[in-house]
């Protein structure tokens, strides 16, 4: 098959795609692991998936209130939460095992989706945030 075949289905992909959230996108993205062949549907669905991303960051970017409050409920609350169902008041004073699961969980919480999203806004804001405090 030659490349202009290819390029026309994988435009009809995309379309179809496109109409997929995030959520829907990202949820399939184990299935696509191995698959790195260009055109195939988990290389469009990639391609959707950055695209969409993309358009996310600039959303938050752009409204502030928004990747504030979505900071505060899904990614450092859900941190602060976590933590507070561990008996954690001072991490001075906590054994390492423990610590070491909070911090397997701040990871989890950080590297999927909404929060690492929220993450990539910050930096194009040029603001660092602590994951354990919640913005005011």
């Amino acid at each position: 098959m030659d490349k202009a075949l290819y390029l026309k289905y994988a435009q009809i992909g995309i379309a179809e795609l496109r109409k997929l959230s995030f959520e829907e996108l990202a949820n399939t993205e184990k299935d696509c692991a191995t698959d790195k062949r260009e055109y195939s549907v988990c290389w469009l669905r990639n391609e959707v998936l950055k695209e969409k991303e993309q358009q996310m960051v600039q959303e938050f970017v752009n409204q502030p209130d928004k990747l504030k409050q979505t900071y505060n409920e899904q990614c450092a609350g859900k941190l602060l939460a976590f933590v507070a169902e561990q008996g954690v008041t001072d991490f001075n004073q906590v054994e390492q095992e423990k610590v070491n699961l909070i911090k397997a969980k701040e990871s989890e919480i950080f590297e999927a989706h909404p929060c690492s999203v929220v993450e990539q806004a910050f930096d194009k804001l040029g603001v660092r945030v602590n994951h354990y405090q919640k913005l005011d």
